[in-house]
């Protein structure tokens, strides 16, 4: 890719871990930078694909509120966050 980034935090796989003491963790693709990392102190930094996508799906919820008007931001979250993992599980099946 040429950009010096951690390719290890652009390509996550959902996981379930379980360590001693603790409860099963689920770790979400993220789809990668949604725009050009920035390096700071050799943490990148910026934006996922996966919020982006989600922000965008979340445009989109709340302007057409009025087709579930009690809905609660948890709830249009939730929902965004799904799309997005939907709009990332599609292109990797495009890929």
């Amino acid at each position: 890719m040429g950009s010096g980034a951690d390719q290890s935090d652009t390509k996550r796989v959902e996981t379930k871990t379980k360590t001693k003491g603790e409860s099963m963790k689920t770790q979400t693709d993220n789809g990668g930078a949604a725009f050009p990392p920035m390096m700071y102190d050799s943490i990148m930094q910026g934006m996922t694909l996966r919020d982006y996508f989600a922000a965008s799906a979340m445009q989109g919820i709340c302007a057409n509120l009025h087709c579930t008007p009690q809905v609660t931001f948890k709830e249009v979250s939730q929902r965004a966050y799904a799309q997005a993992d939907a709009m990332i599980a599609a292109r990797k099946e495009e890929a």
